[in-house]
């Protein structure tokens, strides 16, 4: 059984997509009702166990609602994804003050508010907590500045908790989930303050490709997991060369994120837009359907393979640098 925040649109509807396709029973939330009915209908149309019951989870009274619900429908749930988010494009010297606590309120409070309720419950009956980072909790990038911000700060709580949780032997796995660039329909969502078309950076990889990690995470609980190759080389440069990655995102990305066309100026930042569940976006380039990292990732000796090879790569540049 498995809660979903967000779960109307991108990542949120395509990991309920694909649990329900599992087996699985799925309650999923969002503060878009009209959304969120449509995606329920959906799904429930072809046969599939899936509830669903507003919420804005930047109200944490609302998102204790959602627990409710969903112990009086199902008794139980096992997997709590805080996975709901909210964006903005552009120079941070523009963002507005007010839309920039709106952001944390969505993507740090929310997924705080979530971790909190589900906690309380999964405490008592086992299970899987999965907070929804980004790369950009562990690397900036100009124009989605305190979007990144308040997925540091994500970063930042789930490792404490996590650790706090294992010190009680509490029965319960945190796990950050950080994906890469994703295609889903977050530029139409997001509110955009640069005066070209906004658009996510390449490369992108389908809503699928993180649902399936999501879903691999909720029965092999890892610590973290980064989702596309794309994204764990930017971790990794950020770690061994940040000032050269520094420069890459200033000449490079910073283009990457600009498309042609006029500017949508309808956003989704404190109240949502009318628009039926899409669990991807329009984009013009090539969508990755497959991460080779990701697969190998999921094998725990690859994993520490490649993780042995990483440091040593890490140790050796260190050591000729004079370090």
């Amino acid at each position: 059984m498995i809660v979903i925040t967000g779960g109307s649109s991108g990542i949120g509807l395509a990991c309920a997509r694909l649990a329900c396709s599992k087996g699985a029973r799925v309650v999923i939330t969002s503060n878009n009702e009209s959304e969120l009915q449509e995606a329920k209908d959906n799904l429930s149309r072809d046969g599939h166990k899936i509830e669903s019951i507003a919420a804005d989870v930047a109200d944490y009274e609302a998102v204790v609602s959602v627990a409710d619900f969903t112990l009086e429908t199902f008794g139980r749930f096992d997997t709590w994804v805080n996975n709901a988010g909210i964006h903005i494009f552009g120079k941070i010297e523009r963002n507005d003050t007010r839309d920039m606590r709106r952001v944390f309120d969505v993507n740090y409070w929310g997924a705080v508010h979530g971790s909190r309720v589900a906690v309380k419950h999964l405490q008592k009956s086992g299970g899987t907590l999965i907070n929804i980072g980004s790369v950009l909790s562990a690397r900036s990038v100009p124009l989605q500045g305190i979007y990144g911000a308040s997925k540091h700060a994500l970063q930042g709580y789930t490792d404490a908790l996590r650790m706090e949780l294992e010190k009680t032997n509490a029965p319960v796995a945190v796990t950050l989930i950080k994906p890469s660039s994703i295609s889903t329909p977050i530029p139409y969502h997001s509110k955009n303050i640069m005066p070209e078309r906004a658009r996510l950076p390449f490369p992108l990889y389908d809503p699928e490709v993180a649902a399936d990690v999501i879903l691999f995470c909720a029965e092999n609980p890892r610590r973290s997991f980064i989702v596309g190759g794309a994204g764990k080389g930017a971790v990794t440069g950020e770690k061994f060369f940040p000032a050269l990655v520094d420069k890459a995102m200033e000449t490079v990305v910073w283009n990457m994120q600009k498309a042609k066309g006029e500017p949508r100026r309808e956003d989704a930042l404190h109240e949502p837009t009318e628009h039926s569940p899409r669990i991807r976006g329009d984009h013009d380039y090539y969508v990755r359907k497959f991460s080779l990292y990701n697969a190998a990732a999921k094998n725990p000796v690859i994993a520490v393979i490649t993780g042995g090879l990483t440091a040593a790569l890490g140790f050796l540049l260190f050591k000729r640098k004079g370090g």
